[in-house]
């Protein structure tokens, strides 16, 4: 139970406990709170399972991300139907009824695409709710900022350059124009205890930080929303380190240009193999295994993308492990090395003879 004290003469003088509730600033309020909206997320859970009329956004149904939630406001998402309206009224109501929060539709907004107008009143009449429009506002800044920070994307070159000659002037001249240097900017941006003065490096820093969100990606962090959905919608059964960068937005392909400065940080250790591509991840210092033998998945009738380690089975259901390691210590060509291994390559090529590998 919170206590409450009252300040006279700006000094507080004594303390007396609530009668009934809680008070903003309960410790427990913060706890209470994810609890009921946890409750909420539920409710619209177990109604979308049971409703087959409802449909996910476009977007969304990969992950199947149907709610947002960002302090007390909630964003909803679903095509842009009937059906699915009707749910998301049915859920809110229900929730009313069992806590006894209520939305207020005076601040509550429907945001509809350009391609469902000729359903938009119906759906505003569904919810009770007044139509919104892009972008939103949320505490009175726009949710969806034009305005980007340095960690959101990989800044152009030309960005940076100006960016260090505008530091480097004010360090100088303590304006912006031009101006002699009288040390290196390498110099300058170097630890203080190196004998620098600790300034950030533009192009380094904005590397780090965007290398974090790869990183990220990387780990498969599940507890990221933006980290499923790349899995769903831009991955899908491939390792982010082989996935081309020639599809996708501008930022998603300038991400995956980091791969290089990456990959020779990056150690893995292999679990129970759920996230990991044995074929496509650098899970050795040398090279991902699909680069050293590239025909291997195609040749063994199997799927590059797969997690086992149990990489070669015959029809019998008979395993043949194979130990990867040795297929980079091996003299002969991989094929062969791996025929002589486990006889499967015979197997697979007999009846098709353009498709024997070279004993060149």
């Amino acid at each position: 139970m919170a206590s409450f004290s009252i300040g006279l003469n700006g000094k507080p003088h004594g303390f007396f406990a609530g009668a009934r509730g809680l008070r903003q600033g309960d410790p427990l309020c913060p706890y209470l709170f994810v609890l009921v909206m946890e409750v909420l997320h539920l409710g619209f859970l177990q109604l979308i399972e049971q409703d087959l009329q409802f449909s996910f956004h476009w977007k969304c149904e990969p992950a199947r991300v149907f709610q947002l939630g960002f302090a007390d406001d909630i964003l909803l998402f679903c095509k842009a139907d009937i059906d699915s309206i009707r749910v998301f009224k049915v859920g809110l109501d229900r929730f009313a009824k069992w806590s006894g929060l209520r939305l207020n539709v005076q601040k509550s907004h429907l945001i509809i695409s350009r391609s469902a107008q000729e359903w938009k009143d119906q759906m505003l009449a569904v919810l009770g709710f007044q139509e919104g429009h892009l972008p939103i506002r949320y505490l009175g800044l726009p949710l969806i900022s034009s305005r980007l920070t340095i960690a959101d994307f990989i800044l152009p070159k030309k960005i940076m350059k100006e960016i260090e000659k505008r530091m480097r002037n004010f360090l100088w001249k303590g304006t912006t124009t031009s101006g002699y240097a009288k040390v290196a900017w390498i110099d300058v941006c170097r630890p203080v205890e190196e004998g620098g003065l600790g300034f950030k490096n533009i192009t380094s820093l904005n590397k780090a930080l965007m290398s974090k969100k790869l990183c990220d990606v990387i780990r498969c962090d599940r507890t990221s929303i933006w980290v499923q959905w790349l899995y769903h919608d831009r991955l899908r059964d491939t390792s982010i380190w082989t996935i081309q960068d020639h599809g996708g937005s501008w930022g998603w392909r300038k991400l995956l240009r980091l791969r290089p400065f990456l990959r020779s940080s990056v150690d893995y250790q292999i679990g129970n193999g759920a996230t990991f591509y044995i074929w496509q991840d650098p899970w050795h210092h040398l090279e991902p295994l699909i680069e050293r033998f590239p025909r291997g998945p195609r040749l063994l009738g199997i799927n590059e993308s797969t997690s086992s380690v149990m990489l070669f089975q015959r029809e019998s259901g008979i395993g043949l492990p194979l130990q990867i390691l040795s297929v980079w210590r091996s003299p002969t060509p991989c094929h062969r090395f791996v025929e002589e291994r486990t006889g499967l390559f015979g197997d697979l090529t007999k009846d098709n003879p353009q498709h024997r590998p070279s004993t060149n």
